[in-house]
């Protein structure tokens, strides 16, 4: 799976007792039935075999506390003050009854006495906000066509980001504007990157391409193009408004979720807790009556939306700027990452938010995962260096040492 993300000796044997038993499985990837539950998933393959839930759980334990790439975001400076994580499924976070033992858990900095986050911590996600608001347009725009949900073609160069409106600045918050209560519109109108330009203005020679920018859903939600002029009408949408949709299109599904909005940005403007997103994120793994993105989270060869990301990648030609690129050359699809980097890739699906908090959903859709904190401060000095990619490195040798994906084979430091 991941490559280059060490995992420290104090769990070797129980990490190699967990490739044993991955590389034995068939089939672990699964198929969808069409219900939001898969077939021949990994909880089936590995449950078949010796290693039992609370090895499993020990291992992701071990390496939120002590492998270097979660050590790396709980050092205790530039902001790194530790994180809260967890593994769930349609039930919540996943608990071995015979042990006690929970896939959840708070880590600190070293010798900080304090519980710096906790499933209760609330806290701006930044971009995890995106897979919020796609899920949101999924519940009131997707329709149901030959057997599978599907969002209007319109809509999704929007929702992919190649729409070409990528000249948003992010400032819009009241402050920034002078705006007692600023809209959806207003931060439209506010300046773009470009000198004499507005957020809400298309870059016409981008059209088509990717590129990471919260202008795509701002203007969607606006209506601020001929195409989607109707479809949100959301220009005079403020912060509490925006909060109070999203929530009544998840809890129409019987998904709840408290969220607000510190700024009326569709991409970025959500704070909320670890607990509630992991509510939302249950909301798609669920066997019963799932939300509908969990019908749009599929494989990049089954995705008509999904695109290419990396502009360094000679295989993506089409894009312009991912805040991932050169590091990993993910797809992206309707308002989520699909990890399918050719090299290190998983195929889970995800929505990393630059302040480090990182959602995950793995490729069967029968578990999520959360890497929670808020680094307000880092000043990034290279991709990797990102509060942004430490999170999700961190999240990705949790998720691998729960699952016992080829531990040893793809070359982990020890």
């Amino acid at each position: 799976m991941m490559k280059n993300k060490s995992i420290t000796p104090g769990f070797l044997l129980l990490a190699f007792l967990l490739y044993l038993a991955a590389s034995t499985c068939a089939g672990v990837q699964g198929t969808d039935d069409g219900s939001g539950a898969a077939s021949g998933s990994r909880e089936t393959s590995v449950s078949a075999t010796s290693v039992t839930l609370s090895e499993r759980i020990a291992a992701a334990q071990a390496a939120a506390a002590t492998s270097s790439s979660c050590q790396a975001i709980s050092i205790g400076t530039d902001g790194d003050n530790g994180f809260y994580w967890e593994i769930g499924d349609e039930n919540g976070i996943v608990v071995d009854p015979q042990s006690g033992l929970s896939a959840s858990g708070s880590v600190n900095p070293p010798g900080d006495g304090s519980t710096n986050y906790t499933r209760t911590t609330s806290m701006p996600i930044a971009s995890a906000s995106k897979w919020i608001y796609g899920s949101y347009v999924a519940e009131t725009q997707a329709v149901f066509q030959n057997g599978a949900w599907r969002i209007p073609d319109a809509d999704v160069p929007f929702l992919n980001f190649t729409s070409g409106y990528d000249n948003m600045n992010d400032a819009c918050s009241a402050t920034a504007t002078g705006l007692s209560d600023p809209t959806v519109g207003d931060c439209l109108n506010q300046p773009g990157t470009l000198k004499g330009t507005t957020n809400g203005t298309r870059i016409t020679s981008d059209g088509g391409h990717f590129f990471y920018n919260s202008g795509h859903m701002e203007v969607f939600q606006g209506g601020g193009d001929a195409s989607i002029a109707n479809v949100m009408n959301g220009a005079n949408d403020d912060d509490a408004t925006l909060a109070s949709k999203v929530a009544a299109a998840f809890g129409a599904r019987a998904v709840q979720v408290n969220l607000t909005y510190f700024t009326p940005i569709l991409a970025g403007g959500v704070v909320t807790t670890p607990a509630d997103y992991a509510a939302f994120l249950q909301g798609m793994v669920r066997s019963d009556n799932p939300l509908i993105m969990s019908f749009l989270l599929n494989p990049a060869a089954l995705d008509p939306a999904a695109v290419c990301t990396n502009p360094f990648d000679p295989a993506c030609p089409t894009a312009i700027y991912s805040p991932a690129e050169g590091v990993e050359s993910w797809h992206y699809a309707i308002a989520h990452w699909i990890e399918d980097d050719p090299y290190n890739g998983d195929g889970s699906y995800s929505s990393p938010g630059a302040y480090g908090f990182y959602p995950w959903v793995d490729a069967t859709k029968q578990y999520y995962g959360i890497v929670a904190r808020a680094n307000l401060i880092n000043v990034a000095t290279s991709i990797r260096a990102s509060t942004y990619y430490k999170s999700v490195a961190c999240g990705q040798i949790i998720r691998s040492a729960f699952f016992g994906d080829e531990i040893f084979s793809n070359g982990f430091e020890l």
